[in-house]
């Protein structure tokens, strides 16, 4: 009998705790910190009725009986906002930023610096769009590092980094063929200065043969004159041909 009676007071023990659990979850309290916790899947739920824990399969929840509950729920939280990411298009490119270093900004100080984050991505592509020629490398390697900041947020730069691969290719094809340029003009400068020497010294030989041909002339007319007078000789001769001889 005695037995019977333990059987029946254990039943209604139970029967109280769980109607005291039914009217603990209809409170506000659990229900705004189940909806919290139940973003948390694949726990156990830790239902805390003054110092017994009791265990559910689905998620964890913590719920406090004393006055603490509403001091907590009413002070500032320092927990770092949850990471939203944000879908929208920026200069024609879809854009799902996740701003990872901001989860620890207030939500205002969050609102400027994603406005900021997003002026920049659009400086950028626009400045990456009109990147010219002059001072195209200084210019690059600024907007290198900037792609690498808005991509550590989460930022699609893909496109404009594409953009600029394809500008930067195009100026190492303008710069290789300044070089080639400037080596064939240092080739044509080589030659010309060749040219410069072969040009002196045919000049110095022209001043030669001009020389010997001015002395040539020289003594041709020497033998001109050597020659003319050679029918005096014949005279000579025959005078003497004619001539007695002297005792």
């Amino acid at each position: 009998m005695r037995i019977t009676n333990n059987i029946c007071d254990i039943f209604n023990v139970e029967k109280t705790v769980q109607a005291k659990l039914v009217d603990l979850k209809n409170t506000a309290e659990y229900q705004s910190l189940h909806t919290v916790f139940t973003l948390v899947p694949d726990y156990p739920v830790m239902v805390k009725t003054n110092e017994k824990l009791q265990e559910h399969p689905d998620h964890l929840v913590m719920v406090k009986t004393n006055k603490k509950l509403q001091e907590n729920s009413d002070a500032p939280s320092n927990s770092p906002l949850p990471l939203i990411k944000i879908s929208r298009v920026l200069k024609g490119i879809p854009q799902s930023p996740h701003y990872f270093q901001l989860r620890n900004y207030s939500e205002l100080a969050r609102e400027k610096l994603i406005a900021a984050w997003d002026q920049a991505f659009e400086d950028t592509a626009e400045k990456v769009h009109d990147l010219m020629a002059k001072d195209f490398w200084i210019n690059a390697r600024k907007l290198w590092k900037t792609m690498e900041d808005l991509q550590g947020m989460g930022y699609n730069v893909i496109p404009i980094r594409r953009r600029l691969v394809e500008k930067t290719e195009v100026m190492i094809l303008f710069k290789n063929s300044k070089l080639e340029i400037l080596e064939l003009k240092n080739k044509a400068e080589n030659h010309r200065l060749e040219r410069s020497r072969l040009e002196s010294i045919v000049m110095s030989f022209q001043m030669r043969a001009e020389r010997e041909g001015m002395n040539m002339v020289r003594l041709l007319g020497e033998v001109d004159q050597k020659e003319k007078t050679l029918p005096n000789y014949d005279i000579l001769m025959e005078s003497l041909a004619i001539k007695q001889f002297d005792v």
